[in-house]
């Protein structure tokens, strides 16, 4: 990378004119664009204002020293990228350290030499440009890759929705067969469940996203715990909920309620066909544990093996389960990441198959 093309603004902080002086003389000559401020608690203001792609950083100054005023640097998004060297008149060996800690990517002291301290900016300079333009192309092909998943939905519902609304006025022709009014309402069905998919696909996609707005309220996660394991029951199946009177927690409610019925109608769908009817029953316990909500989806069915249990959240694994489009353990992943909880599965002979869900109430 030819640094010569680029105007590189430095920023020096240093509450001594002569060391600024210095170190403008020799920049200067080096046809860097040179800027200074005399104490380490105007520097976040100043960039602001400008733009700054790299920092030469005293660490004693008044009102705010060097090793904090990194620390400030690297804990704002549009600053923490900035490289930071420290430059000081001190050799302790603590303070090159408390340098590395708070974030520094390199320690010179004075009196320097010229070339050295040169060749360590070019060199970091470098490493920031290249990782701009990787975090740029990064960005770019991630737009790239929204812009072509809304296409595909876009061009497929395009596709679908007048094969759904002609099928949908055949179905009340009263001249069809019983054959070809079968065959037309598989078409029907087939569509609608595809637009479905394309639907759930969207939702699933918009949270992994970001695209999603959280809507945080406190609500009693009990009722709807309650209320979806009666909802989504199955034939011949059956659940027992050990719930306390009451369980508070802050979520997102209609984007939590939508996980959970992903889970249970799973749960449900994974007994619904076994011949033993003591094991068609799903467990659902819910629990405040320390500053936690602790939620635990249990099912007697076939134990999964330990290679699917790697994959239980990853996009699409249905197991080749007829009609599923695995989506939904995926959906809930997203919706525990986002709310900063966690999930798993065990599963097991003995236990059954266990989902334990873990949110900060």
């Amino acid at each position: 990378m030819d640094l010569k093309t680029k105007q590189i603004n430095i920023l020096i902080v240093d509450d001594q004119p002569q060391n600024i002086q210095i170190l403008e003389a020799l920049l200067d000559r080096e046809g860097f664009h040179i800027h200074a401020v005399g104490d380490g608690s105007k520097v976040l203001k100043f960039i602001e204002t400008q733009k700054i792609d790299l920092i030469l950083l005293d660490i004693r100054m008044p009102n705010l020293n060097g090793f904090d005023t990194c620390k400030e640097l690297k804990a704002h998004k549009d600053t923490e990228e900035i490289p930071v060297i420290m430059i000081t008149a001190s050799n302790k060996k603590e303070d090159i350290i408390k340098s590395f800690e708070a974030g520094a990517v390199d320690y010179v002291t004075y009196p320097f030499e010229a070339t050295e301290l040169l060749s360590r900016m070019r060199a970091h300079l470098r490493n920031h440009f290249l990782y701009d333009e990787l975090k740029h192309q990064v960005e770019e092909n991630i737009r790239l890759k929204r812009e072509q998943e809304r296409f595909l939905r876009h061009e497929l519902k395009n596709l679908l929705t007048p094969i759904q609304g002609y099928t949908e006025i055949l179905k009340y022709k009263n001249n069809l067969t019983k054959t070809d009014a079968e065959y037309i309402g598989y078409i029907h069905e087939g569509t609608q469940k595809f637009l479905n998919f394309i639907d759930k696909l969207k939702q699933l996609q918009d949270l992994e996203n970001g695209d999603v707005p959280i809507q945080i309220d406190t609500f009693d996660l009990v009722p709807t715990l309650t209320q979806l394991a009666k909802n989504l029951q199955l034939d011949n199946t059956t659940s027992t909920c050990h719930l306390p009177p009451t369980l508070l927690i802050q979520a997102d409610q209609e984007i939590l309620q939508n996980a959970l019925t992903h889970l249970i109608k799973n749960a449900y769908e994974h007994v619904c066909h076994l011949e033993d009817s003591t094991q068609k029953n799903i467990v659902i316990t819910a629990r405040q544990l320390g500053q936690n909500v602790e939620i635990k989806i249990n099912n007697q069915g076939q134990e999964i093996p330990t290679k699917f249990c790697e994959t239980f959240f990853h996009k699409f694994n249905s197991r080749n389960k007829s009609g599923a489009i695995g989506i939904g353990t995926t959906y809930a992943y997203q919706t525990v990441k986002m709310h900063n909880g966690k999930i798993s599965v065990v599963s097991n002979k003995e236990t059954g198959t266990t989902v334990t869900i873990t949110l900060p109430q």
